[in-house]
């Protein structure tokens, strides 16, 4: 029973303690929209912080389609996309989990669903994609997809 107290007790509250202080703040993020098609043929993530970045961004992805309007206060918030580029059917699909602070910049973590192996999917090319809105943040912002 000492050594319970004097060692087990004591050691779990130091690694209690340690895992706690390196824990990163979640930044709250909204679906703004999410799709099986539609943002780019290539693997692309990308950070928004304007109208102007946005339409840029959807003329290059979607030529001589109108970007779709988004009522976004691009002063306090900015968009953050994940796009997975081609894929060879449907069933595919991607997720924003979290956005969190680490140090000076952020980072986005994501979620690759795939088709479960002999699963009847549509024979199309798709490119999934999720964008999230989050407050504007003017630092580095790294991406995982997983």
């Amino acid at each position: 029973m000492h050594f319970v107290r004097n060692f087990i007790f004591p050691a779990l509250l130091v690694a209690t303690a340690c895992r706690s202080t390196s824990e990163q703040p979640e930044i709250a993020f909204e679906r703004v929209m999410s799709s099986q098609v539609g943002f780019s043929m290539q693997p692309k993530n990308a950070v928004i912080r304007s109208d102007e970045e946005w339409r840029e961004i959807c003329k290059l992805n979607s030529p001589g389609m109108e970007p779709p309007t988004l009522k976004v206060d691009w002063s306090n918030s900015m968009l953050i996309v994940v796009g997975l580029g081609e894929r060879p059917s449907g069933g595919y699909g991607v997720a924003i989990d979290s956005v969190t602070r680490q140090g000076s910049h952020w980072i986005v973590r994501a979620r690759e669903t795939r088709p479960a192996p002999g699963s009847l999917q549509a024979t199309i090319v798709t490119s999934p994609f999720d964008c999230v809105r989050t407050p504007r943040f003017d630092g580095r912002v790294s991406f995982t997809v997983e």
